[in-house]
């Protein structure tokens, strides 16, 4: 019996256990960052902030960053967070995954009283999302913090005056994504347009004035769409030639193919020849 209990117990430590990691609180007090999102400045920003409303009204507000969400439900994990970081019912809590691309802000009871669902989802959409979605986190976060603590402030009678919030989103960041979906479109007709006067010149076909302003012109705003695309998100001007030169190149080869299969090579006919015997 005794043998049975000790293999019983032995087979139970072989089990592997499934366990999802929630990050830990880390050095800094009110700020984690495991997904490395926030610049040093940014760091001290939040802390100093948290610190001084937690001076003021014991308010614990907390940021925290992580890689991703261990395959749970956001809501799970921050509440796991909540808990194991022992913020109290005066407490607030955003939490931010890069991989998954989501966010939450966890209150606590007494913050639910004052900052209601509806208030927060506006905070997210108009905050914090905007500046997200340009690959901008760091800002974003920032932005959307602040927000809510000038909101804190307010019901709790605290001055926040040099909190500074962009409550407003400028027209670029908000539109970016339409404005670079336009440009891809123009990238394309360019080197489309560009590739049929190479052609031309490669055929030594004559060139119209028309033509070679045609072109002028197409250099002049791609060389405006390349910079414009780098006040977006300095990548885009990357990709964005990358993709002029790819249909470029497959605008002139398509037509080279084209023309070999109009006028496929002559194969030299075989001519059957007879020979006479001679007597």
């Amino acid at each position: 019996m005794k043998k049975i209990k000790i293999l019983l117990l032995t087979l139970l430590f072989l089990i592997p256990f499934q366990t999802n990691a929630i990050v830990e609180k880390g050095d800094q007090i009110f700020v984690t960052d495991e997904a490395d999102l926030l610049s040093e400045e940014s760091e001290e920003y939040l802390i100093s902030y948290s610190e001084f409303l937690y001076k003021q009204k014991k308010i614990d507000y907390y940021v925290v960053t992580v890689k991703n969400l261990e395959n749970l439900e956001i809501e799970e994990y921050s509440e796991q967070l909540f808990s194991n970081f022992h913020i109290s019912d005066r407490g607030i809590l955003i939490l931010l995954s890069e991989e998954d691309r989501e966010i939450r802000i966890q209150r606590g009871e007494e913050i639910e009283n004052l900052l209601s669902t509806d208030s927060l989802d506006n905070y997210i959409a108009n905050y914090f999302i905007p500046y997200m979605q340009q690959g901008k986190w760091d800002y974003g976060l920032i932005n959307g913090y602040s927000a809510i603590y000038k909101d804190i402030c307010e019901k709790y009678g605290i001055d926040a005056s040099s909190m500074e919030v962009v409550e407003d989103v400028d027209f670029l960041t908000k539109y970016g994504n339409i404005f670079l979906f336009i440009m891809v479109w123009l990238v394309v007709f360019f080197a489309s347009r560009i590739a049929k006067v190479y052609k031309k010149m490669k055929r030594k076909e004559k060139i119209t004035d028309g033509e070679i302003i045609e072109v002028a012109i197409i250099l002049l705003l791609n060389i405006f769409l390349l910079s414009f695309s780098y006040i977006l998100k300095p990548i885009n001007i990357l990709l964005l030639f990358l993709l002029e030169a790819v249909m470029f190149y497959s605008s002139t080869a398509t037509t080279e193919k084209k023309k070999i299969e109009k006028h496929p090579t002559k194969k030299p006919s075989k001519k059957k020849l007879s020979f006479q015997k001679k007597r």
